[in-house]
C-alpha cells in the first residue's frame, strides 16, 4: 500500500512539474508573423463560414489551425474583453459569419477601414462556434 501511493505521488509530481513546463513554453512562444508566411488556404469570407456550416468536422480538418486568407466585405467593428480589434465579415441578411481578432500591432493598418469596405485578412483558423473564428489576424494590403 504504501509502494502504491508514493508511486501514485511521485507521478502527480511528475505531471504537475511537466504541466508548468509546458503552459510556460506556451506562454513565451514567439509570436508568429503571418505577413512572411504562406496561406494554405486562400477563399472568400461567405464561401468560408459557409463551408464550416455545411460540414464542421471536415472543414476542422481542413482548415483548423492553419494560416488561411480571407477576403470579403466588413459589417462589424468592435473590441473583445482584452482590448484586441475584432471585424466580422458576413453575408448581409447573416446572423453569423468570419470573426477576425487582430494582433495589436494591426491598429493603425485597420484605422483606415470602415464597415462596408472590401479586406483581406491573414489569420490563424481556430474553428467555429456561432461564428468561425481567425487569431493572430493581420491585414493583407
Amino acid at each position: 500500500m504504501k509502494k502504491a501511493l508514493k508511486f501514485i505521488g511521485i507521478a502527480l509530481a511528475i505531471l504537475f512539474i511537466l504541466g508548468i513546463i509546458g503552459f510556460l513554453y506556451l506562454k513565451n512562444m514567439p509570436d508568429v508573423n503571418l505577413q512572411k508566411q504562406t496561406a494554405a488556404h486562400s477563399i472568400d469570407a461567405i464561401k468560408f463560414f459557409n463551408t464550416y456550416e455545411k460540414n464542421p468536422a471536415k472543414s476542422d480538418t481542413k482548415y483548423m489551425d492553419q494560416i488561411v486568407d480571407i477576403s470579403g466585405k466588413i459589417s462589424e467593428v468592435s473590441t473583445d474583453r482584452k482590448g484586441a480589434t475584432v471585424i466580422a465579415m458576413r453575408a448581409d441578411d447573416a446572423i453569423s459569419g468570419v470573426m477576425c481578432t487582430f494582433k495589436e500591432n494591426q491598429t493603425a493598418k485597420l484605422a483606415k477601414y470602415k464597415v462596408g469596405d472590401p479586406i483581406t485578412v491573414r489569420g490563424i483558423c481556430v474553428g467555429m462556434t456561432l461564428d468561425v473564428v481567425l487569431n493572430k489576424s493581420e491585414v493583407i494590403e
